[in-house]
C-alpha cells in the first residue's frame, strides 16, 4: 500500500513539475508533437499530358525523399520554405534543381516529351482546408 501511495505521488510529482518546468529536460511537452504548421507539401513528377508517373516504377525514388529534397535544396539555395511562402522564382529554380536530380536517377524510359515537377500545397484558410497544385518546372526528355 505504500509502494502505492509512493508511485502515485512520483507520477503526480512529475506531472506538476511537467508544467511548472515546461521545456526542461526531462520535464518536456514534445511541441513537435503537440503544434502542426498551417500547410502540408506534396510532390509528384507528371508527364506531359499531366498524367502522374509512379517516382519509384521510373525514377527509382520515394516520395519523402523528394520532400526532403526539396527541403535540401531550398537549404542549399538559401530560401527560407514553407507555409506557402516561397516566391514564384524561387520555385521554379528549386523545382529545376529537383527535376534535375530526379531525371538523373531515371531507373526505366520515359514515353514522353516532357515531364513536369509539380508540389502540391494543402493549408488550411477560413476553416476550409485548400489545395494549391502549383507546376515548380517543366523540362523536356532527352
Amino acid at each position: 500500500m505504500i509502494t502505492k501511495a509512493i508511485g502515485c505521488f512520483l507520477f503526480v510529482g512529475y506531472i506538476a513539475l511537467s508544467w511548472v518546468l515546461e521545456e526542461f529536460h526531462p520535464f518536456s511537452k514534445y511541441p513537435m508533437y503537440c503544434s502542426f504548421p498551417n500547410y502540408a507539401y506534396a510532390f509528384y513528377v507528371a508527364d506531359t499530358q499531366g498524367k502522374m508517373l509512379p517516382l519509384d516504377k521510373y525514377f527509382g525514388v520515394k516520395a519523402n525523399e523528394v520532400s526532403h529534397l526539396y527541403v535540401r535544396v531550398c537549404e542549399e539555395k538559401g530560401f527560407e520554405n514553407g507555409y506557402g511562402t516561397e516566391s514564384n522564382s524561387e520555385l521554379e529554380m528549386v523545382g529545376k534543381e529537383m527535376l534535375t536530380r530526379i531525371l538523373v536517377s531515371a531507373s526505366k524510359a520515359i514515353d514522353c516529351d516532357s515531364v513536369s515537377i509539380h508540389r502540391i500545397n494543402w493549408h488550411i484558410e477560413n476553416d476550409i482546408i485548400v489545395k494549391d497544385d502549383k507546376q515548380l518546372y517543366k523540362a523536356k526528355v532527352e
